[in-house]
C-alpha cells in the first residue's frame, strides 16, 4: 500500500515539474514583457534558440544561443539592466 501511494506520489510530482526557462519566462511576463521564441537551424546544421521580449513602453530586446535556457537567462539579464539604467543605450 505505501509502494503505490509513493508511486503515485512520484508521478504526480512528474507532472507538475517545470523547466527553468519556463520560470524565466514566467518571471519576465510577470514583470510586464511580452515574449516569444523561436527554434532555427543555422548553415552549420546547429539549433539556435531565438527568443524576444518587449513592452508597452517601447522597449524590445531579442537574444540568441544555442540552448533555451540560455537565451532565456541572456534575455533576464538584458530585461533587469534595463531597467537598472534606463536611459543607457
Amino acid at each position: 500500500m505505501t509502494f503505490v501511494i509513493a508511486v503515485w506520489g512520484a508521478k504526480e510530482a512528474e507532472l507538475h515539474r517545470v523547466k527553468y526557462w519556463e520560470l524565466v519566462a514566467d518571471k519576465l511576463s510577470k514583470a510586464g514583457w511580452s515574449l516569444g521564441w523561436v527554434s532555427a537551424v543555422n548553415s552549420e546544421g546547429r539549433t539556435m534558440w531565438i527568443v524576444d521580449a518587449h513592452r508597452d513602453d517601447g522597449q524590445r530586446f531579442v537574444v540568441r544561443a544555442e540552448e533555451k535556457v540560455t537565451a532565456f537567462l541572456e534575455l533576464q539579464r538584458v530585461t533587469r539592466e534595463s531597467l537598472r539604467f534606463p536611459n543607457a543605450e
